[in-house]
């Protein structure tokens, strides 16, 4: 059995142990909690406050580039004086002086431009002012020519592809550049005039300076902070490379990019682990949309509640120590103030704080009597903290509703237990919205502090609470109830002496009530504190009706109130272009807003003193109705908020603006005034602003919202050959018919029926029962425009069995016009169902084509056609021919899609495509014949986007090849004249040695002189001219005399579309330089192609060589074909002539065949000279110095001249000739020309 001893050490021990636990899991539950919001909210501000210094940069760089935008655009008033190169001169040079201005001071900065649409002024041109890291100063560089770039080519073009797609202002992402080789972050800025992209403004930051700010951040310790982009890349981390995505390979980070991308965050922190140890993050959205990172390892973000942790373990162990060491040398006597302590633990356990412990004893156990005392001590005084904290008004000082509920819970039990004597006081702060609105919420809070102050300066014992924003109650109990009477009076006298510092105007008062505790009547508080509100409120409406100082006279708070929101809109005019305005609902009046030179005929800060009649006056007609209405039904109460458009008057034109607003009401609930904007820019894009009708952005918008049954069908009209009465009688002209119709249309249907929707064109949406209605309406707007225009219109039906959705319907009544007026015009026409499943057929092929374009041209393919030496026979080039096979469809016939491509300008991209596939083959079969060529078709459209020459060119570069392997073929009936950018073009291609084909001669141009301005190098003679060769005499002499002109000027001939032995036959002896034909090969795959005539072990190599030879003995072995020339000559009247000409007098002979004679009308024995005379006299005189100087160019250059003129016929009055001709001789006696003369009048 143990020991009295024993039992009282193991009774000892554990009673302390049990002791210390309970205190140090107390005092840690209640005090961890605290420590941990607050070193989370700790480290969410150390992240906020560090994310700060870096917006703070960004936000110098948007305000400058802001304000330079503006500026650039406020100082240009005409936009197409951009177009003036010296202006533009002047305006940049002011631009860039501005610029550097702001960007200098700026640290970080790395550059500021300005590019201006080379679209729209013609050119390159603008300024890039880039930081010199050596001399740390600003220095103009070249321009980047966007044209050479790719629109996803972030590196070169981002800066001027990405506003400019999105139209607004915008932050470009950490990206390298590639044009000053560094890492930046962009805010590029478009400039849109009129709706014209002028160009953009922007600046670059330095990644590296950003870099550099960031790695200065520590968070507590080891800490560290980081930047990254929107979705997770990294830009700057101490622990991962530039461009690594966070939680890519991480496990750690699984779900954190997840949580960081979040816009709205708990304030939590976010887990993550790394290397093993546990870490949380804190993040910050920067004004760019990168986001600031901080993190820290566990320990030291928590490291107060881990040390608290740790000082209650020891303090714990401690005791644990003594209690040992004391229970083994005490005695029985130590048991009493051992279980005293134990039964004190207990009390404190169950909230008992108010304990007296006390003890005689100076050993262990008295320290650890006191030891405990202080712990108690210090518990209480953390949770009494903590009390008062959730229990006092942050503002006032006072209790807080919560903690007047506590109150009312602690009177309710003494009134139950019938100890209850208490009053109840109840005080509302007079005017304190008012002195909000009109002084400012700083004066409201020092009111409220200072009705705190008094109340408890009044009651010194009595409990106080602020129970809402302006009310507070005082309870007084015993004595002090006794004396309620009193004490409110001397209050409620004090208050009067009251002022707010800084606010000599304000003056302090408060509605108040007060009642006492009736046992016989009140059974809680809340009865006692309803008969003191009850009082209160009686006390309100007195007090209500006193004025201040500053209320009193000519202008009362209202009045100041009105001045408060004018004053506000005032300052707001300087950060809008929209017209702000205040109408004073109980006057009537409306005041306006704004400084814009080009305002609604409206001063800055002008009153209109009969309000909305007015304003009427500077509102459209056929608008004004519908402004009346809105304007009323604010004044009546009725609604709140208007937003409507309307036409104003703006400098003698309409401009659509939209007006929007909202009221304030006043104390009484009342409407007070009604404050909103009237905004052009909001509606601009809405609205035609010749006409002022809507147009077709608005018109798509109206159709997505419009319901099935909003209008029966929809008719498109359209002002027949507008262009051309542009061109005859001035656009001014022009846009007067536009307004005419306009003016028709309004007369006859409200403005949600009718469009301006582009161009000459307009919509009606009728509500018509038939299509002679509909007729019946155009007749009579036809009749109105009698004699000043004609038009003609289609109608669609609003069925949405016959379209896929709203928007549709106009494409197809475009679409059914169009066909329409090219039989007629003047007409009205009626939708075809046929007409649309050509549209929908081309659609789905279009819809097909896109589809493909975005899986790498999956469906295009290329089969190639030998083109072959004319002399041996030897295949010396190819000719790509691009293929599309439809999915549903199969294969498409270029003919129908090669159209869709160029009408939509996705020919540009497939083109680049078989170019580079046309390269790579190009490539492998050089490999065996080192100089063979490849042929691919070039597409005009493509020739219109300045870039192709560059695009073309790194290609040759990517596979390696020379210029000269590719030729470029275009098509002759291309409209290519006259146009220097294609000039410009096809010259840098020529440069790189590309050379020139032209496709399909001979059915475009009308005259060999054409070919001057394109420095061809191949002419390919159509297959119409090939075909009945050997019976067809003239296109014999034709293709004679093309073969002929080429070799005079070094060009080469290739015929196509050579089909039989015959044909060849025939033309074999023209001696051109290339066939390609059917008779050779037809077009076929790559690999076929190899196989017959590159790769010389397979059979179809042997079966080609086998053709070939027997085509060339057939060539060898075929009767010559006589052709009597002089017969072919007679029958398509071509005459031929030999002209002499005197070197030495100048004077000329004339000889000439039989043709020629008859063509002149001369006899067969006239003179030479006479007949020299003969034709150079009835040369029209207006064309004889060109007939003169077409000699001296022949004489010149040797070379084939041709010209047409006017000759005088005896017989056949004027007719036109075309006569070509070259010098054969030339010495000091004579000059010798030979060539040929034809009428072509007949033809």
């Amino acid at each position: 059995m143990k020991s009295i001893r024993a039992k009282i050490m193991w009774l000892l021990f554990g009673s302390v142990l049990i002791a210390s636990l309970i205190i140090g899991t107390v005092g840690t539950i209640l005090t961890s909690g605290v420590i941990e919001k607050s070193s989370t909210e700790n480290m969410n501000l150390l992240c906020k406050t560090n994310a700060g210094e870096v917006d703070i940069l960004l936000a110098k760089i948007e305000d400058s580039v802001n304000t330079l935008s503006h500026n650039a655009l406020s100082e240009l008033s005409d936009i197409g004086m951009l177009k003036d190169d010296s202006f533009r001169a002047i305006y940049s040079s002011n631009l860039g002086k501005n610029a550097l201005h702001h960007i200098e001071s700026i640290e970080g900065a790395m550059a500021i431009y300005i590019r201006y649409n080379p679209s729209y002024i013609g050119k390159s041109d603008g300024f890039f002012y880039v930081k010199n890291k050596d001399t740390q100063k600003f220095e103009n560089q070249p321009l980047t020519d966007i044209s050479l770039y790719a629109e996803d080519d972030i590196e070169h073009v981002g800066w001027w592809h990405i506003p400019t797609k999105y139209q607004t202002a915008t932050w470009i992402e950490a990206y390298h550049n590639a044009n000053i080789n560094q890492d930046i972050i962009s805010y590029v800025v478009p400039l849109y005039m009129n709706e014209q992209l002028i160009g953009v403004i922007g600046a670059d930051i330095s990644i590296e300076h950003i870099e550099a700010l960031v790695k200065q951040i520590s968070i507590y310790s080891s800490g560290k902070a980081a930047l990254l982009k929107s979705d997770g890349t990294v830009v700057y981390h101490p622990d991962f490379e530039r461009g690594h995505l966070i939680g890519e390979g991480d496990p750690g980070f699984d779900g954190v990019v997840e949580k960081l991308s979040k816009e709205e965050h708990t304030g939590d922190l976010i887990k993550y682990k790394l290397d093993g140890v546990e870490k949380r993050i804190a993040s910050s959205k920067l004004r760019n949309g990168m986001l600031m990172v901080c993190f820290a390892p566990v320990s030291e973000i928590y490291r107060e509640q881990h040390a608290l942790t740790s000082l209650t373990f020891v303090c714990t162990l401690i005791v644990i120590i003594l209690a040992s060491i004391g229970a083994f040398f005490v005695s029985r006597a130590f048991a009493r103030p051992i279980k005293k302590l134990n039964e004190a633990a207990k009390h404190l356990t169950d909230g008992e704080f108010d304990l007296d412990i006390q003890t005689d004893l100076h050993d262990e156990i008295g320290e650890l009597t006191s030891t405990f005392i202080e712990t108690r001590k210090t518990l209480q005084h953390q949770i009494y903290l903590l009390d008062t904290e959730a229990h006092r008004d942050g503002l006032t000082g006072v209790g807080n509703k919560s903690a007047f509920m506590d109150k009312e819970i602690e009177i309710n039990h003494e009134i139950i237990s019938g100890n209850a004597n208490f009053s109840v006081a109840v005080f509302d702060v007079n005017k304190l919205k008012v002195t909000n609105d009109i002084f400012g919420h700083m004066a409201g809070d020092k009111l409220l502090s200072t009705v705190s102050a008094h109340l408890s300066a009044s009651f010194v014992e009595a409990d106080i609470f602020r129970i809402g924003g302006d009310e507070f109650v005082v309870i007084l109990k015993n004595e002090d109830s006794t004396n309620c009477d009193a004490l409110m009076t001397r209050c409620i006298e004090g208050m009067k002496n009251l002022s707010l510092e800084g606010y000599p105007e304000c003056r302090v008062s408060c509605a108040y009530g007060a009642s006492q505790f009736d046992v016989k009547i009140d059974h809680q508080l809340s009865d006692v504190l309803r008969r003191a509100d009850k009082e209160m409120y009686k006390n309100k409406a007195i007090t209500k009706k006193e004025t201040f100082p500053w209320q009193e006279g000519a202008k009362g708070i209202k009045q100041l109130q009105v001045e408060k929101y004018c004053q506000f809109l005032q300052t707001l005019t300087g950060s809008t272009d929209d017209y702000l305005f205040l109408m004073n609902i109980e006057t009537g009046v409306i005041r306006f807003f704004g400084e814009d030179p080009n305002s609604f005929d409206i001063a800055d800060g002008r009153e209109l003193a009969n309000g909305i009649l007015d304003m009427l006056n500077y509102v459209h007609a056929n608008d004004r109705l519908l402004v009346k209405k809105a304007v009323s039904s604010v004044i009546s109460h009725d609604v709140e908020e208007i937003d409507i458009n309307f036409r104003m008057h703006n400098n003698n034109n309409m401009r659509w603006v939209n007006c929007r607003g909202s009221v304030i009401k006043d104390e009484t609930d009342n409407h007070f005034v009604f404050i909103g904007r009237i905004s052009q820019n909001a509606v601009k894009h809405l609205y035609n602003p010749i006409t002022t009708l809507f147009n077709k952005a608005k018109l798509k918008m109206d159709l997505q919202n419009e319901s099935a049954d909003g209008f029966s069908c929809l008719m498109l009209l359209d002002i027949d050959n507008l262009s051309e009465i542009n061109l005859k009688h001035g656009s001014v002209y022009g846009d007067t018919l536009l307004k005419a119709l306009a003016e028709e249309l309004e007369k006859r249907f409200s403005m949600g029926q009718i469009y301006h929707a582009e161009k000459d064109r307009f919509v009606v949406l009728l509500d018509v029962n038939s299509s002679k209605e509909a007729k019946k309406i155009f007749d009579e707007l036809k009749s109105s425009l009698a004699g000043k225009c004609s038009i003609s219109a289609s109608v669609v039906p609003n069925d949405k069995s016959v379209y896929v959705s709203a928007e549709n319907i106009y494409d197809y009544a475009v679409q059914t016009l169009n066909n329409a007026k090219k039989n007629n015009i003047g007409q009205i026409v009626f939708f075809s169902e046929d007409s649309l499943l050509e549209r929908i057929s081309a659609v789905e092929l279009l819809e097909e084509l896109e589809e493909s374009i975005k899986k790498k041209c999956s469906g295009f393919s290329l089969v190639y056609q030998p083109q072959i030496s004319a002399e041996d026979y030897s295949i010396i080039s190819a000719e790509a021919l691009l293929r599309f096979e439809s999915k549903t469809k199969g294969q498409i016939f270029p003919d129908q899609f090669i159209p869709v491509l160029e009408q939509t300008g996705l020919i540009n991209e497939v083109g680049i495509w078989v170019v580079n596939e046309a390269l790579r083959k190009c490539k492998q079969w050089r490999e065996f014949i080192p100089d063979f060529k490849i042929s691919v078709n070039i597409s005009p459209k493509q020739l219109e986007k300045k870039r192709i020459a560059a695009q073309i060119t790194r290609l040759l570069t990517k596979h390696g090849l020379p210029g000269e392997a590719l030729i470029l073929e275009i098509t002759e009936s291309a409209q290519l004249d006259e146009n220097e950018d294609v000039y410009a073009i096809l010259t840098k291609l020529r440069q790189v040695g590309i050379q020139i084909a032209i496709d399909d001669f001979g059915t475009g141009y009308s005259n060999l002189g054409n070919l001057k301005h394109l420095h061809a190098n191949i002419l390919k003679v159509d297959r119409v001219f090939i075909r009945d060769i050997k019976e067809n005499g003239y296109n014999y002499n034709l293709i004679h005399n093309v073969i002929e002109f080429a070799k005079s000027n070094s060009l080469k001939v290739c015929l196509e579309g050579v089909e039989n032995t015959s044909e060849l036959i025939v033309l074999s002896g023209l001696q051109p330089d290339i066939f390609q034909g059917y008779l050779f090969d037809k077009p076929c795959s790559a690999d076929m192609l190899e196989a017959k005539y590159f790769i010389s072990n397979t059979e179809e190599y042997a079966k080609r060589l086998e053709r070939f030879d027997k085509l060339g003995k057939e060539k060898r072995h075929a009767p010559l074909v006589n052709m009597e020339m002089k017969t072919i000559l007679r029958g398509i009247n071509v005459g031929l002539w030999i002209i002499h000409i005197n070197a030495k007098t100048g004077e000329g002979e004339l000889y000439t065949d039989e043709t020629m004679r008859r063509l002149l009308g001369v006899a067969d024995d006239i003179a030479p000279n006479e007949c020299f005379k003969h034709w150079q006299n009835n040369i029209d005189k207006e064309y004889r110095v060109a007939v003169d100087n077409m000699i001296h160019d022949m004489a010149e250059s040797n070379t084939v001249i041709q010209v047409e003129y006017p000759w005088h016929h005896p017989q056949r009055d004027t007719v036109t000739v075309r006569c070509s001709g070259r010098c054969v001789e030339k010495n000091d006696e004579v000059i010798v020309f030979e060539g040929f003369h034809r009428v072509i009048s007949d033809f």
